[in-house]
């Protein structure tokens, strides 16, 4: 973000000043301008695995935060940016990569060019049309991915979705998008909305608050 902490478009630019450098290969550009990716090393899930994982994001947030203060910017690690309008969601906030726009091109294809409609129904109400996947870049995430065996794989899975009840209010950090104040995680509306993957009957629109 900029000095006036809304969002600042200079991913591509920050990557430029990554060449060369130890961590060039654990930054990556994410869909709009004002969003990164950074990736761990991989660790073996023992001993001080959450310890060493913690430690090595803050190398890499340490040597990013270096970077962005040179370019008169501040990374911040949230959901949903509180600053964020829908201005800043535009075709030429988007990151300069093949697969971002051929994604925008395949995903209004298969919509039939329909736009995309947000609704969220929270303490105040939303309704925005988009017409592309701009919308996606309003919610970002801290991802934790986790190998095993085949044969194990059903029992992590159902660990994970009993887990991600008290895990969502545990890590809510995002109840405001462009200006209006939703749910305590409005990430979950946004991200199932704009991606259209549906859901429980009423899901994607958040609760309704009396």
């Amino acid at each position: 973000m900029d000095k006036k902490g809304e969002p600042a478009c200079v991913n591509d630019v920050f990557l430029q000043r990554l060449k060369n450098t130890s961590i060039e290969k654990e930054v990556s550009l994410e869909l709009a301008q004002f969003n990164l990716e950074l990736n761990s090393l991989v660790f073996k899930l023992t001993g001080n695995v959450l310890q060493n994982l913690k430690k090595e994001f803050e190398r890499l947030w340490l040597a990013c935060s270096t970077i962005a203060q040179e370019l008169n910017c501040k990374l911040l690690m949230i959901g949903c940016l509180p600053s964020l309008q829908e201005e800043h969601l535009k075709l030429r906030n988007m990151s300069p990569m093949t697969r971002y726009a051929a994604l925008n091109e395949q995903v209004l294809r298969s919509r039939k060019g329909r736009a995309i409609d947000l609704d969220i129904q929270g303490r105040e109400t939303l309704k925005s049309i988009h017409q592309d996947v701009m919308l996606e870049s309003a919610a970002t995430s801290f991802q934790l991915h986790l190998e095993m065996p085949f044969s194990r794989a059903v029992r992590f899975y159902n660990a994970a979705i009993i887990l991600s009840a008290p895990m969502v209010p545990v890590t809510a950090n995002s109840p405001l998008l462009f200006s209006k104040a939703l749910c305590c995680e409005t990430r979950i509306p946004v991200f199932e909305q704009a991606v259209s993957v549906g859901g429980f009957d009423g899901a994607v629109f958040g609760p309704i608050y009396p």
